[in-house]
Parts: C-alpha cells; structure tokens; sequence
C-alpha cells in the first residue's frame, strides 16, 4: 500500500477572483534510469548491469511497438497505446494525415493499480510552506 503526502495550498481563482485552497498531492523528484536500474536490482537480486540491459530492452521494445501502432498490455501497470487527434472534415478525400494535428501516448492503469490507487494513505502535511 502507498503512502502520499497531501497539502493545501492557497491559490488565486479567477472566476470568483478570490484566494482559495486546493488540496494538492506533494511531489518529489523524478526518477530517473539510473535510480529506476538500482531499485530493479536491490528487489529482483540481480546486477545492476543485468537489470540495466533488461530495462533498456524493454523500454525500447516498448516504444517500437507503441510507435507502429500495437497496443501494449502489462498485466500489473496497464495498457499503453499512441493515440492521434485530428480535424474531422466533411469530404472524405480530405480526411488523412494532414489532419492530424495532436499525437500522443495514452496510458490506461490496470485494475490492480487502480486499487491500489484507491487505498492509497493520504496524509496531510501540516508544515507551513
């Protein structure tokens, strides 16, 4: 279960043009690859150089396959997919690439993240900013 630090934070809103408090979730640093490698190892008890191979093949397996069109679906995490957004015309013929205007990657977390979500402890931070 997951532990997230929370705290209210004073904000201008404009359509009522006062100050009000939204609950925001406190985030930390990013991780990056090196950090990501290192806790692969230290869980699954293999070397570092081993677990470092294994995450660079996957990742970019992963994108290859987003990048030419295949759904991926990770049990544990959820599904990934690249995803286009584009104008819509009335004429057929000038339907097509020219269209699209947006492309992205769409991320959609599986049950089991999604409950975990759920019972994630949220816990509010009292300190003042």
């Amino acid at each position: 279960m997951g532990k997230v630090y929370i705290k209210a934070q004073q904000q201008y809103f404009k359509p009522e043009d006062k100050q009000v408090y939204f609950t925001k979730s406190v985030t930390y640093t990013k991780i990056g690859f090196d950090q990501l490698v290192k806790h692969v190892a230290a869980d699954s008890g293999m070397s570092e150089g081993a677990c470092e191979g294994a995450v660079r093949s996957i990742i970019k397996q992963m994108e290859e396959m987003v990048l030419n069109g295949h759904t991926i679906y990770v049990k544990q995490l959820g599904t990934f997919k690249m995803s286009i957004s584009a104008k819509a015309p009335l004429v057929k013929d000038e339907a097509g690439a020219k269209q699209i205007y947006r492309r992205r990657i769409l991320y959609y977390p599986s049950e089991l993240i999604k409950n975990e979500i759920e019972n994630t402890v949220l816990e509010c931070v009292t300190k003042k900013d």
